[in-house]
């Protein structure tokens, strides 16, 4: 386990940056329940999976993550989407309307 939440976050990261999305996927799931309340590792969780092209198995973890951190304009953005890539194209436009508000604040 990684010492910190940010470590955890760093090394997630880094994976993706490589194109390790599998890897980064059953880390982010060993990490989480470490820090189970974490909407930053479940983004990064759903990140893995849509990396994957599975967006319906990402979308549970993007829509939590926005619902747990409704402030951050990047998880109704990766939400959007993956809502647009499963052709819910009424949720992705209010999605993404929500994080261009937050962007404009």
């Amino acid at each position: 386990m990684p010492p910190s939440l940010q470590d955890a976050v760093t090394e997630l990261l880094t994976l993706h940056n490589i194109g390790r999305f599998a890897d980064m996927e059953q880390r982010a799931k060993a990490v989480l329940k470490s820090f189970a309340g974490s909407p930053v590792l479940r983004e990064l969780l759903g990140l893995a999976l849509a990396s994957q092209r599975r967006f319906s198995e990402a979308l549970p973890h993007f829509e939590r993550a926005a619902r747990d951190l409704p402030e951050d304009p990047q998880f109704w953005d990766n939400l959007s989407l993956c809502q647009c890539e499963l052709k819910d194209y009424a949720s992705a436009e209010r999605s993404l309307r929500k994080s261009l508000a937050l962007i404009r604040l």
